[in-house]
């Protein structure tokens, strides 16, 4: 008894369903055609004197009259129900609470999900009393498949409303890589790091803390770890947090070690369990695990894949499968084309993820794509000490970055200064890469060539041999002034300039003072793992 009765308190909010009315009396005709997309309803409305008042509100929007604190107790006691209501000072109160009316759509959608549940939850119930009554048992079905079924949001536009709509941004459980709600999919060549970026997703996300440098969406998570033992999984949450010093939210995250096949069951109990606990993540490491079904065959593919996309439509919240690369995808390629088994599998997805490391390389690659967003490219590291994925930047400026930095350590192997054609056949690259590098390097400062089709130099080896030559001449100065009678070497014992400035330039060879990557500092030590993601390793 006391088990439906928590349930209950759980389907709905009378701070949300105020909200939205107070979002109203704000700007009633941008919120309007805002909310207008999630379909909701007067019937929405858990609480009914919140149902009349939207009814009335919305009466007044469609007559073209703008819905204030004048206009709305108006029609109100027209209807004889702005006593009932609360009166005028209520509606007051409403619009005083409402800061803004930014949040209307999120407000919208979230009494709208807690009324769909609540209408799952009575034909639940419904069921279980008739289940002896054939008749009626096979009319509650007829009427679960409308609720389930009906669409949530507006399918039919004019180009007028089309053009008019202001929809809001997407929502992020990760900004710019993991959205929230859907179908997504986190692939990997076996071995790669995937569960421990998954791991750090799901730590991080829990409480609140950092990926990436970025604050993450802090949810309810659901993690089915059908890979991992709970002492392992122990061994690894203790590795990822063993300096964090902020306290934790020990009930956020929910582990469940076994789990029926999605095929059989597995999906219906992930259900009960999203409409139960209010899941907004949930990771399902791995699919192969969690599924018997036959990966390259796409009828199984979308027979599965299909109803996980529904149900994290429906409730709004993220399904992350861990999934496989297959075995040639090494190097980035194509994100779609590399998920393993058959294309049903991203043609389903709304968000792709793959992570990408070359052999013998410690940099990887974190790619992702979907529906809703751009295309992000990120180059990545795994920390070993603290076993988690750390960012360096994004994917293509590290890349331009080592690639300078390979230019100059080459320059450095040829003394400071070499041509093109040395340069290229040295690192066994293109003439045309080298060329282009090297030009934009001489409009940075950074490297020069003093003539023209000559040799390039790095800019800090010309200014030391500079240094090098006004010293010897200084000294030489000194010398004569006092007397002492000297020719053109130096008292190092050179014999001229140019070996002079040899040693200028290769006795700092492996200790400049101004190299390339001098931002990549190595992490504070006393930066815990859930704000350390953001560091750079040296």
């Amino acid at each position: 008894m006391s088990h439906t009765k928590n349930r209950a308190v759980v389907l709905h909010s009378k701070e949300t369903e105020e909200a939205l009315i107070g979002c109203i009396l704000i700007h009633s005709k941008g919120v309007f055609s805002e909310i207008e997309e999630t379909g909701i309803e007067s019937s929405d409305f858990y609480f009914e004197k919140l149902r009349w008042i939207f009814e009335a509100a919305q009466h007044l929007h469609s007559q073209g009259i703008a819905v204030d604190v004048v206009t709305l107790p108006d029609e109100l006691t027209e209807r004889g129900q702005i006593q009932s209501v609360g009166g005028s000072y209520y509606l007051a109160q409403l619009l005083n609470r409402t800061p803004t009316s930014t949040h209307a759509a999120h407000y919208a959608k979230k009494v709208k999900d807690y009324s769909t549940k609540r209408q799952r939850l009575d034909i639940s119930r419904r069921l279980a009393a008739e289940h002896n009554d054939e008749s009626a048992y096979a009319a509650i079905l007829k009427e679960a498949a409308s609720v389930v079924t009906k669409p949530s949001t507006k399918t039919t536009w004019t180009l007028k409303e089309l053009l008019a709509a202001e929809f809001t941004d997407p929502e992020w459980i990760i900004p710019g890589i993991l959205p929230l709600g859907g179908l997504a999919i986190l692939a990997g060549r076996p071995k790669l790091g995937k569960s421990w970026l998954a791991l750090q997703w799901v730590l991080a996300t829990g409480n609140g803390g950092r990926v990436f440098g970025e604050q993450v969406r802090k949810c309810k998570v659901l993690y089915l770890v059908l890979e991992d033992s709970p002492r392992r999984l122990k061994s690894r949450i203790k590795k990822q947090l063993e300096n964090e010093l902020t306290p934790l939210d020990l009930d956020n995250i929910h582990f469940e070690f076994a789990w029926p096949d999605l095929k059989d069951g597995g999906i219906a109990k992930l259900e009960d369990m999203i409409a139960r606990n209010g899941y907004e993540l949930v990771v399902i490491d791995t699919i192969s695990r969690a599924a018997n079904f036959r990966q390259k065959e796409v009828e199984d593919v979308t027979g599965l894949y299909d109803p996980i996309q529904r149900l994290a439509l429906e409730f709004g919240c993220t399904i992350l499968l861990i999934d496989h690369h297959r075995k040639p995808a090494g190097d980035i390629t194509n994100l779609i084309d590399d998920v393993s088994g058959a294309t049903g599998k991203t043609g389903v997805a709304d968000t792709i993820i793959g992570l990408y490391r070359k052999r013998m390389e410690t940099v990887a690659t974190l790619k992702a794509t979907g529906r809703d967003q751009d295309e992000k490219e990120l180059a990545v590291k795994f920390d070993k000490e603290f076993c988690c994925w750390q960012y360096l930047g994004e994917s293509d400026e590290v890349a331009k970055t080592e690639g300078r930095q390979e230019i100059l350590d080459a320059l450095d192997d040829f003394g400071g200064e070499a041509t093109v054609t040395k340069l290229a056949d040295y690192l066994h690259k293109d003439k045309g890469y080298i060329s282009r590098a090297l030009a934009k390097m001489e409009v940075e400062g950074i490297v020069i060539q003093p003539k023209n089709r000559g040799p390039y130099q790095r800019k800090d080896y010309q200014q030391q041999g500079q240094q090098g030559q006004q010293g010897q001449q200084g000294q030489q100065g000194q010398q004569g002034q006092q007397g002492q009678q000297t020719d053109s070497v130096d008292l190092l014992g050179f014999n001229d300039f140019d070996e002079m400035a040899d040693h200028s330039r290769n006795g700092h060879q492996n200790g400049r003072t101004q190299p390339y990557l001098d931002d990549l500092n190595p992490p504070d030590p006393d930066v815990g793992p859930l704000n350390y993601y953001s560091h750079y390793d040296d």
